[in-house]
């Protein structure tokens, strides 16, 4: 007998289903032509009687309703910018960081991985055998919840991963997410290690918006305390933080501050460490398992910034530790 909550999970994957069944054919390659009936219904809702001149390809149909967008609804203009800009946005920009995720050890026993995954915000985690960036699979939160008693293997239940290259446009992911066993698929680096995750979900987001499904990552958080101060979830992506703190912190250490601050320190840190870059102090608030939390930022007065103004080779550590 399935649980309510497991017929909710099912549900709002048949939806999202149905959802990409509909937009995949907005976002085919420009080369392929309108047909003559999308055409003419295309020219009669823009210009009334007047008509195209010739057969006008698929960009040219893009870019008349780009030109048009604000003949629309809100909402609809919103997802029509999300559906052109499928053919420009490449997965490791919408991806979830493996950094985020809790993985799971391939020997991991039943009653510890449910502890681990329960309050997990995704509907998979990733399983690994040796390296956590050399991931063997994937197995569903819920089949891991809800396991029949007396089940000791985590084996059982992995499924296979759909691996492709950070590079990958996302609108020619969509098409292949949406005819693939399992809505997820592994981002694999230039070397073969796998660095992040994407569903069919985060897909659909780039479309119509925020899916507020209780399994979804809660949105980003950076608040200003005041005083050159800041609080940021590690998460942030750093072109935001260096827009938000007014530094420049380059783009190819790492992407998200939580990142780079732990390739600052060097290893993983204690809560209450301090590292020194540029013109900023961050200070590790919160640390879990594998990776940082939260961080606090505070922008140094102008006579210690002008000490520490060197870039990555002028870093300051102070191993405070939480004490």
């Amino acid at each position: 007998m399935k649980t309510n909550r497991s017929k909710s999970t099912e549900k709002d994957s048949e939806t999202t289903k149905k959802t990409t069944d509909s937009l995949v054919v907005a976002n085919r390659p420009t080369q392929t032509l309108p047909t003559p009936a999308s055409t003419a219904k295309l020219e009669r809702g823009f210009f009334g009687k007047r008509k195209l001149k010739g057969d006008p390809k698929a960009e040219q149909i893009k870019q008349i309703v780009l030109d048009n967008v604000n003949a629309f609804p809100e909402t609809d203009a919103r997802m029509l910018h999300g559906i052109f800009s499928l053919s420009q946005t490449t997965a490791r920009e919408i991806m979830i960081p493996l950094s985020e995720m809790v993985a799971l050890h391939i020997a991991t026993p039943i009653e510890q991985a449910k502890a681990m995954v329960q309050h997990s915000n995704y509907q998979f985690v990733p399983v690994y055998e040796e390296r956590i960036d050399r991931l063997t699979g994937i197995v569903s939160v819920m089949d891991i919840l809800y396991a029949p008693q007396g089940t000791n293997e985590l084996s059982p239940f992995i499924r296979p991963a759909y691996y492709i290259p950070e590079t990958k446009l996302i609108g020619e992911l969509l098409e292949e997410l949406r005819l693939a066993t399992e809505p997820v698929t592994i981002i694999i680096d230039e070397h073969g290690s796998c660095v992040g995750f994407i569903g069919l979900d985060d897909l659909l987001e780039q479309i119509v918006g925020e899916i507020r499904y209780s399994h979804k990552r809660q949105p980003l958080h950076v608040e200003a305390l005041g005083n050159n101060s800041w609080t940021l979830d590690a998460r942030t992506p750093i072109d935001i933080v260096n827009t938000t703190l007014t530094t420049n912190i380059p783009k190819d250490r790492s992407d998200t501050i939580g990142g780079f601050v732990l390739k600052l320190i060097g290893r993983l840190p204690e809560q209450g460490e301090k590292v020194t870059y540029d013109t900023i102090e961050y200070t590790v608030d919160e640390v879990f398992d594998y990776g940082i939390t939260v961080i606090h930022a505070n922008k140094l007065p102008s006579q210690d910034s002008d000490k520490e103004s060197g870039g990555w080779d002028s870093v300051t550590q102070k191993l405070t530790g939480s004490s």
